[in-house]
């Protein structure tokens, strides 16, 4: 590349000033002129030949300068050609360095005329070199991005500030617009004036590419990249290749100046093992020779058939290899081999790009390397390639660390010129954010104790005194002849957008990002110190945690949508904030519970009831100020909570504790009717005992078996006719005589007695559907499956056991999944779905709309039934909310193809809305509560049908 040259006259070695060269003619040509004339005239008298002496003078004097002229101007001319090839020299070294660089680089005059560009910039926006030469870099501008970002003012700035580094978009041939990271830096001439701008494009297209097709290499790549030893980096990029591809063996083999190769680095063997290792080969010779030849990645699976004889890999044991070329600026330098033994395995097509990225990194830090020796060389070519890096690179003395030299980028990052850092020694430690400054001197001498580099993190305050950047430090010692540190050599990289970014990854480790609120993970952290503390002052007051729960919250995101969801849990959450105050902790542990914990609820020696009351009135408080309406899309909504209340140190004295007993208080206070609170002691306590007799009384049940098997007919609302049964459990206590289901059946599934039992009832209603059809009464059952059963590995062996051992055909039978355990892993449950679908078992959801079903996974689900809940059927025809809800589900259904079933049918209005509404099936006690199956046999003998009528009872019609 050709350096601009300025319009100056410049001095070069060996010429003559030009006044002094015409001063001098001149004065020769006088002389000789007028003491020629004087000499004739005394030695000449008059003669014919006077006319010959008279220009014999001028002659004499043009033949005597025109010889010595002869002689000047080929003296000058040899040390203009001396000059000017040492100036090409120059130049071609300066372009040899420049066109290494990956990065695209331009050279633009003052006023943004383009003087030159290397390869990397034409390859880089698909424009050969003669179409941009002597335009200015305007085409480049990208339409619609800020124009502090455009050419024209990217190099205003420049030529303002000095120094211009940050990302753009670029607009390249094709059109498209590029992502680069542009630096601009002046080029200064002897005398230090400015000439022309040097521009960097680096592509930040490849980087983003590079993060989504090596995943995996990550870590490494930036290990290998930090690694500013050769040797070590080589040693770590192989282990790095065996690492990540699960090679035994590998090594990089590099091509000398005689064209012989050999290798350099190799992990998992020895001399030792390959005697041939350490000896050059040549280059056409082995896998390694094929990879130079083809420049591309080559996989063998029998490596006795590439291996080159004085190596003796194959003998090794060495069977597969992997070979990928280590590139440098275009050309192959070397290659990076693996190799598995044949007792471990093979590559794979997948092991390649991993290889390969080692491989460019490898490449890079050869490329890498090699420039730094040119620097090296030459302390104006290394000035100017950092003048271009955007981070800022120094060298200082050891140990006292006084600055020596620091790259300009200090003052596009700090605001201080390279000038004021070395001027002061101090100014890089009064900069510094004090509470870092004892940790870095600590931590700076810490890691140098056993190696030569270290890498810190801290934090500098700009010159304007307004904003602080993190940093990361990176130095690596200097050493002189005898090994003794002279000085330190390192890179400061502006972090503060990463460590940003990991504070806000923090944040939302520990907070709702919805609310604001801390999350349950943190609630819990700072609740236990909170206790920890008071417990060790002994200061401990009563205080009370509130678990708060938004009643039917699912309705909301059903009727309404997620985005009126939202807004009702940064509502619940304002409210708290205004009730409870700043000394209270709050907390958001899932999707619509809410924690709280107020200290001193009651003065120190308060009775229980006194706490109690205390706590009781901060609930009230709380649903008192939950009856206002809440705005929701614009519409008024009113919302209740469950609260469930425990004490401190009353009811536990550990976080973890409190929240639970907290919790079940909640579900108590839920189960009771909701919109109120209830406190862990006292009636639930009371109620744990019952339920533990009552888990007993359980198994012995089983064991005694003292269930029974009831059947609720499911009719077609259509023509009332019975199609099919649910199965319903019963329990027949001895001493307690019929026990509703809702005592026992939670009881079972926390204990996990439902399995057995469920298990009962399908191999019971299995049997029962037998003696039917031998009876020839043809009905299919429906059947609930809990969801400790269908998280339970053999309950569809189980299932189609039953169904086989009783030869019945899967179409007889259906089972109930509730809702809500849907949700519980919706992709394992959809996995069992297929797989009962698999099997010819049909399917059916139960209690539809109570849970937080999606309906994109329901459209997916393998689901016959939708079963309405009781729940919204109770309120229709009169009630719109409840109508409303009825009718979207059976829309559903239908748009599905599925079917419905309405539960809880009880009025013969109930059964006509249905029916009008396109309802097909129902079940409820207008047409029969749950029954043995003796009763179902008496009605399929009689051909029961139901009929509708004006009259409010059911009305009966036997065929």
């Amino acid at each position: 590349m050709t350096a601009p040259q300025n319009g100056h006259n410049q001095t070069k070695p060996g010429g003559v000033s030009s006044v002094t060269l015409v001063f001098g003619y001149a004065v020769s040509g006088i002389v000789w002129i007028a003491g020629s004339q004087v000499a004739i005239d005394e030695l000449v008298s008059d003669s014919p030949q006077s006319l010959v002496w008279d220009v014999l003078p001028e002659t004499g004097f043009v033949l005597i300068t025109a010889v010595v002229l002869f002689f000047l101007v080929r003296k000058h001319h040899s040390s203009l050609e001396s000059w000017q090839s040492r100036l090409e020299d120059q130049e071609r070294q300066l372009e040899g360095i420049v066109e290494t660089v990956a990065n695209g680089v331009i050279i633009v005059d003052l006023d943004d005329r383009i003087l030159q560009v290397n390869q990397a910039f034409t390859e880089l926006f698909g424009y050969a070199m003669e179409e941009v030469c002597g335009q200015t870099t305007e085409f480049l501008a990208v339409a619609g991005q800020p124009q502090e970002l455009q050419p024209v003012y990217v190099l205003q700035e420049a030529k303002r500030s000095g120094l211009w580094s940050g990302e753009v978009l670029r607009r390249t041939k094709d059109g498209s617009s590029m992502p680069v990271r542009l630096s601009v830096a002046p080029i200064q001439n002897e005398r230090g004036e400015v000439i022309a701008y040097v521009g960097d494009y680096q592509d930040l297209r490849a980087v983003e590419e590079a993060r989504e097709h090596v995943e995996g290499l990550g870590e490494v790549i930036e290990s290998l990249s930090q690694e500013m030893n050769i040797d070590k980096l080589g040693q770590k990029a192989v282990s790095a290749a065996l690492m990540v591809t699960g090679a035994d063996i590998g090594g990089v083999a590099l091509r000398d100046e005689d064209g012989m190769v050999s290798y350099r680095w190799a992990v998992g063997a020895s001399p030792d093992d390959i005697p041939g290792l350490t000896e050059p080969f040549e280059v056409t010779r082995g896998l390694a020779g094929r990879v130079f030849e083809s420049e591309s990645p080559i996989i063998v699976s029998d490596y006795a058939e590439v291996d080159a004889p004085n190596l003796g890999l194959a003998k090794a044991g060495v069977g597969s290899g992997l070979s990928c070329p280590v590139m440098v600026a275009g050309d192959c330098v070397g290659v990076l081999s693996l190799g598995i033994f044949e007792r471990t395995g093979a590559f794979e097509d997948r092991h390649v790009p991993l290889a390969e990225a080692i491989a460019r990194q490898i490449g890079v830090a050869l490329q890498r390397q090699q420039l730094l020796d040119d620097v090296k060389e030459s302390e104006q070519r290394f000035r100017q390639l950092v003048e271009t890096v955007p981070d800022i690179m120094y060298l200082v003395s050891y140990p006292d660390f006084k600055i020596r030299y620091v790259s300009p980028a200090v003052e596009g990052l700090l605001g201080f010129t390279s000038e004021q850092c070395i001027a002061d020694p101090k100014l890089w430690w009064k900069q510094m954010e004090p509470s870092d400054r004892q940790r870095i001197e600590r931590e700076v001498f810490a890691q140098l104790e056993d190696r030569d580099e270290y890498v810190i993190e801290y934090r500098l305050w700009h010159a304007d005194g307004r904003q602080k950047l993190w940093f990361e430090d990176r130095g690596h010692i200097q050493r002189d002849e005898d090994g003794e540190p002279v000085g330190v050599a390192g890179v400061l990289v502006d972090i503060t957008e990463r460590k940003r970014a990991e504070e806000r990854l923090e944040y939302v480790a520990y907070y709702d990002t919805m609310t604001g609120l801390p999350n349950r993970t943190h609630f819990l952290e700072e609740l236990q110190e909170r206790l920890d503390a008071c417990q060790e002052k002994g200061e401990c007051t009563t205080a009370a945690l509130l678990y708060v729960d938004v009643d039917r919250f699912h309705l909301v995101n059903d009727i309404l949508g997620h985005e009126a969801g939202d807004e009702l849990i940064v509502e619940v959450a304002e409210r708290l904030r205004k009730i409870f105050g700043e000394d209270a902790l709050l907390a958001r542990p899932n999707a619509d519970e809410y924690l709280i914990y107020v200290p001193d609820i009651a003065e120190a020696g308060a009775s229980e009831s006194e706490q109690s009351a205390a706590a009781g009135k901060r609930a009230d408080e709380l649903l008192e100020a939950m009856k206002a309406p809440v705005t929701l899309l614009g519409q008024e909504s009113y919302v209740t909570v469950s609260i469930g209340i425990s004490l401190y140190p009353n009811d536990a004295d550990d976080a973890d504790t409190l929240v639970k007993h907290a919790h079940r208080a909640m579900n108590r206070s839920k189960e009771m009717g909701r919109s109120g609170y209830c406190f862990y002691a006292g009636e639930l306590a009371q109620r744990q005992q019952q339920l533990l007799s009552l888990n007993t009384r359980l198994h012995r049940a089983l064991e005694r078996k003292e269930f029974l098997v009831y059947y609720q007919p499911i009719i077609d609302l259509r023509d009332g006719s019975l199609i099919g049964v649910e199965a319903l459990i019963r329990w027949k206590s001895p001493e307690k005589g019929l026990v509703s289901p809702g005592v026992f059946i939670p009881v079972a599934e926390e204990t996990g007695l439902i399995v057995p039992i469920g298990d009962w009832v399908i191999d019971e209603v299995c049997r029962q559907l037998r003696e039917w059809e031998d009876k020839g009464m043809s009905l299919y059952s429906a059947i609930n499956l809990s969801a400790r059963q269908l998280w339970r590995d053999d309950t569809l062996d189980k299932i189609t056991d039953a169904i086989e051992r009783h030869d019945l055909s899967p179409d007889l039978v259906e089972f109930e999944i509730t809702e809500s355990a849907t949700m519980m892993d919706p992709s394992h449950i959809s996995q069992i779905m297929e797989e009962m679908r698999a099997r010819g078992l049909k399917i059916s959801i139960d209690d539809f709309g109570t849970g937080y079903s999606s309906l994109e996974r329901l459209k997916h689900m393998p689901v016959r039934t939708l079963k309405i809940d009781r729940s919204f059927v109770r309120g229709v025809p009169k009630n719109d909310r409840d109508a409303n809800i009825v009718t979207t589900v059976i829309q559903l259904a239908r748009n599905f193809r599925m079917h419905s079933l309405a539960e809880g049918i009880e009025t013969i209005e109930q059964w006509k809305f249905l029916k009008d509404l396109g309802c097909p099936y129902g079940q409820g006690y207008y047409f029969s509560k749950p029954v043995p199956a003796a009763d179902i046999e008496k009605m399929m003998r009689a051909e029961q049908k139901w009929a509708i009528d004006d009259e409010d009872t059911p009305k009966t019609v036997l065929n």
